[in-house]
């Protein structure tokens, strides 16, 4: 840590974050999970905006348990905590996955769908709780009826892939709406799907135009997944390197 920042740490020690400067990384942590990156990458972004802003990880983390424990906690800054906890960014620097779980249900338990969407992942994954994959999609499911973009992937995701419990055979259909729904919130990886779906005709009819439009919006992001879909669509006998 250098000396400026340790400096800004030490004049608000006793001071709370401003919350502009709180929603702005609340915004930044939020898009990145609507955009569907993955953790590692969401640390990375959430890290180069605190230093745009020259605040450490450490002094979040101080101000998130500070309004962790007043009576009107922030449900989606009881998200970023545990976020901050799942990933080994708390005050020890050492991940602890069941503080981050319960952190991520206590925010579930006040309706928010990010909280829904993350105790999900947490039971699907192991993280901080027992792997339990009903209820994994019973909180995905929560969440995409809240239109939580990266709820609406995984869900569709397991509708595609028949992952949810007690699904006999893929519902292609459910998949489309569920990715559709979350491509037009930004979510990359949706995008990419929704071309798809869209090319080989799984749930929706074939649809070359579209399958395009929605393939091209995920380039900047995917390049090689979206240069692969579509070269499939001239050439169909090409292996599909994503799916």
């Amino acid at each position: 840590m250098d000396d400026h920042k340790t400096t800004i740490i030490a004049r608000h020690d006793h001071d709370s974050l401003d919350p502009e400067i709180l929603e702005s990384i609340r915004k930044c942590f939020f898009n990145a999970i609507d955009c569907g990156l993955k953790k590692k990458q969401i640390c990375e972004t959430l890290e180069q905006h605190l230093n745009s802003i020259e605040i450490t990880t450490h002094y979040l983390y101080c101000t998130l348990e500070l309004n962790a424990s007043s009576s009107s906690s922030n449900p989606e800054n009881l998200v970023l905590l545990g976020f901050l906890y799942e990933k080994g960014r708390s005050s020890h620097w050492l991940n602890n996955e069941a503080f981050a779980y319960q952190k991520y249900r206590e925010s579930a338990d006040t309706g928010n769908s990010y909280g829904q969407y993350f105790v999900g992942v947490c039971f699907k994954k192991g993280i901080g709780i027992n792997i339990d994959w009903q209820k994994a999609y019973e909180f995905f499911n929560v969440s995409a009826r809240q239109r939580n973009p990266a709820a609406c992937y995984k869900l569709g995701s397991g509708y595609d892939r028949v992952q949810v419990p007690k699904q006999k055979k893929n519902c292609r259909l459910k998949a489309f709406l569920l990715y559709i729904e979350a491509a037009n919130a930004g979510h990359v990886m949706a995008k990419i799907l929704t071309g798809l779906c869209c090319e080989l005709n799984w749930g929706v009819e074939r649809d070359i135009h579209q399958a395009i439009r929605w393939l091209l919006q995920a380039n900047n992001d995917q390049p090689l997944v979206v240069k692969n879909a579509l070269l499939r669509i001239f050439h169909p006998q090409v292996p599909l390197i994503y799916y």
